[in-house]
């Protein structure tokens, strides 16, 4: 699943730890299957996966059941099936071609395989490469031993759903990274919330720092109150929209959310495409395009639910419209939103 970010957590790590010299705790080998005969350096780096496999779960607290399905593959079969999976997620087909040449591993949930470039393979080191590794091999051993997060349908209960799985596997790695140099994530973990928080602004329009950054703050959060139990009752009970991702105490609080229905019909010659909610992540993103971004996150930490309709194409083919209905905290946030929206440079937008 993670893709884009899996070198953040081991970046982080490093800048917590300064300079310091990394030393890997001895865990038994075993062989881990591979297709096709292996040559001394390939197999020495399969054994090194194992064990970086058994590392993560034990700062974890999961059990490795099984043995993981290590699949190496050639340059262009792996940058083809990482080029599919970015643009299956949304992420821009330029930037990822890059991001595919630099990525070492995925997790492939279909296959239940963790995927590397097999020309890459030789490159890996403990405590280099195996931290970015761990964050792959976290996502092969959540889908053993914790319960499938739901597909919640709806865009933005499916963020909060993913990014609950990435930051698991975010913080998973950060702790992983600090055991190599004997030390512990609950010593950092305030350390490492501010750092993540950093990409708060950056979240309202680059979705990978809102799964990986704020989804990692998250479950920090999460851990900071309970450890990685607390992170297991997650899986169990998942978020089920972005505010409860930038917002842990509504998720916390184990309130159900609210629900925003209007039975006011679309205005004459639209019908309607689709309803969902836009989430306080999408509404972020659609008040950045008037205010600055620190305001539209100011604005946005009073919504509660919404309504998101958009219409069809009129016949003629030349009008779509949208119509949002947003219950907000109290009447002062409402009037706020109204007289930002009443000065937006957008002439499409009106607020009633």
């Amino acid at each position: 699943m993670k893709r884009r970010r899996s070198a953040r957590s081991f970046v982080i790590a490093l800048a917590l730890l300064g300079a310091c010299a990394h030393r890997s705790a001895p865990v038994a080998p075993t062989a881990t299957a591979s297709a096709g005969p292996l040559d001394a350096i390939t197999a020495s780096r399969l054994e090194l996966i194992e064990r970086t496999l058994h590392a993560v779960a034990a700062v974890r607290g999961l059990p490795v059941t099984s043995r993981p399905r290590i699949e190496l593959v050639d340059d262009d079969k792996f940058n083809t099936a990482c080029l599919a999976d970015h643009l299956r997620l949304g992420y821009g087909t330029q930037a990822t071609q890059k991001e595919c040449s630099d990525v070492f591993a995925y997790y492939d949930s279909v296959r239940d395989s963790v995927v590397l470039p097999a020309a890459r393979v030789a490159s890996l080191r403990a405590g280099d490469r195996s931290g970015v590794l761990s964050h792959e091999l976290e996502h092969w051993l959540v889908a053993h031993t914790l319960p499938a997060l739901p597909e919640l349908g709806e865009r933005d209960a499916t963020l909060a759903s993913a990014a609950l799985a990435e930051g698991d596997a975010m913080i998973t790695s950060l702790a992983y990274v600090l055991s190599l140099s004997r030390l512990r994530l609950a010593d950092y973990i305030q350390r490492a919330l501010a750092e993540f928080s950093r990409d708060e602004e950056k979240s309202i329009d680059d979705k990978s720092s809102f799964l990986y950054s704020l989804g990692a703050r998250f479950v920090g959060e999460l851990f900071a109150r309970g450890g990685f139990r607390a992170v297991d009752e997650a899986f169990r009970r998942p978020p089920t929209s972005t505010a409860e991702i930038l917002h842990v105490d509504r998720y916390l609080a184990h309130q159900p959310l609210p629900k925003v229905a209007t039975s006011l019909p679309l205005p004459p010659g639209f019908t309607v495409d689709y309803r969902e909610s836009m989430g306080e992540l999408g509404l972020r993103h659609f008040l950045a395009a008037c205010v600055p971004p620190a305001t539209a996150i100011a604005i946005a930490d009073d919504y509660m639910a919404d309504d998101n309709t958009a219409s069809k194409p009129t016949p003629d083919a030349h009008h779509v419209m949208g119509r949002l209905v947003i219950l907000w905290r109290n009447e002062l946030a409402a009037m706020t939103f109204a007289r930002m929206m009443s000065r937006c440079p957008d002439p499409d937008v009106q607020v009633v």
